[in-house]
């Protein structure tokens, strides 16, 4: 109980702050996580650096062997540096997009730190068992997020939060998959399947977000540069706990909101916009009045059509893995499974290929043009 207080009291001990280059070694092992390369001069910049060393510090723990403890001890100053973070950019930010995603943060992780408080006092922690399993697997976790968000800020606190917030979250996806393995507390076992749905799901938008503003995406292969030695032997370890394997919350995400997922890059890096990004630059393409209210009618149908499919696509996918779980497949029930979700994502790909053909019709060569350079592609002609 002692120790429950004590992390309770840490949790509530992480700084404000945003993301730098910083010197990270495993949770637990004594190094000094405080040591940071200067970054861009900024309020957020300086803000953002506190929250992380603050979170660093707090995330120094001793494990006890225990998967659902351990997970509960480590994820409440994870999720209360998300909190500090997202408070920085409530403070710095200034897309209405991103300071939304701050307040979702600070009201979805708030909550969850408040069930894992509760948890924690009614479930004390066992003695220290240094070479569980578990343990290496959380201290892997744990490394690899360290890794991945050495970073320097540019001072902007939007792009800033969300250059940081993906490796934040996959470290936390990461933990959740480690107590999804070798826990046993079904609360905590909820608790965590909630956090890779909804994480997957935030990072899936953000790095929407990066690619709208043209800037790089968060692969995952940058997310997750930390398999375990034990892991190596499989890109699928861990895979097992999704509750629809052939799927990834991400997956799912995009899937519901009707995102294109690169399915339209034949159209997009052939000359052919989606509405999407058209919209984003309405005033750098300068658009008119009526191809402003035409694309965004175009994207508002793009989306009544995908989301269904996207649905579909889950509901079958889900449907083919209960035969396999169940082990009741069969030739014929695999082969009408695999038909059914190959003809939804045909219609899905046409969809949005369909949209970018629309949208082009609608732009100028010139638009076509300066299109391609604001994403980055260079100057495209206008198709034919």
């Amino acid at each position: 109980k002692n120790q429950s207080l004590l992390m309770i009291a840490a949790a509530g001990a992480a700084v404000i702050g945003v993301l730098a280059v910083m010197q990270m070694g495993l949770p637990g092992t004594g190094m000094d996580h405080s040591t940071m390369a200067t970054s861009a001069a900024s309020g957020s910049t300086a803000a953002y650096e506190s929250a992380m060393d603050g979170m660093m510090k707090n995330m120094k723990m001793t494990y006890t062997g225990n998967a659902d403890v351990d997970f509960v001890q480590g994820m409440i100053p994870h999720h209360q540096g998300a909190i500090e973070m997202a408070k920085v950019e409530r403070q710095f930010g200034k897309d209405p997009e991103i300071l939304k995603l701050a307040e979702n943060i600070v009201k979805a992780q708030e909550s969850e730190i408040a069930t894992m408080n509760t948890w924690l006092e009614k479930n004390a922690a066992t003695a220290a068992t240094s070479d569980s399993a578990s343990t290496k697997a959380y201290e892997t976790a744990m490394a690899g997020m360290m890794t991945n968000m050495k970073m320097t800020n540019t001072g902007d606190a939007d792009v800033d939060l969300v250059k940081g917030m993906i490796p934040h979250h996959q470290g936390a996806i990461d933990m959740a998959k480690v107590v999804l393995q070798y826990g046993k507390d079904p609360e905590i076992r909820t608790l965590a399947e909630a956090i890779v749905k909804d994480q997957e799901g935030e990072i899936a938008f953000m790095n929407e977000w990066l690619a709208k503003k043209g800037l790089s995406v968060i692969e995952p292969a940058q997310r997750n540069t930390h398999a375990s030695h034990e892991q190596r032997g499989s890109a699928y370890a861990g895979w097992q706990s999704r509750t629809i394997k052939a799927l990834s919350g991400e997956d799912i995400a995009n899937l519901e909101a009707g995102r294109g997922m690169g399915l339209a890059l034949a159209a997009e890096l052939n000359g052919y916009p989606g509405p999407v990004h058209v919209l984003d630059f309405t005033k750098e393409l300068a658009l008119t009045a009526e191809q402003t209210s035409r694309t965004a009618q175009l994207f508002e149908q793009m989306k009544a059509e995908t989301i269904p499919i996207g649905k579909r696509i889950i509901e079958e996918e889900a449907a083919l893995d209960r035969l396999f779980a169940g082990r009741t497949i069969s030739p014929p029930a695999l082969a009408d499974a695999t038909q059914r979700i190959g003809l939804a994502q045909g219609e899905l790909r046409v969809a949005h290929l369909r949209y970018h053909l629309e949208m082009a019709e609608l732009l100028s060569p010139g638009q076509i043009g300066r299109y391609a350079e604001l994403r980055g592609y260079g100057a495209q002609a206008r198709p034919n």
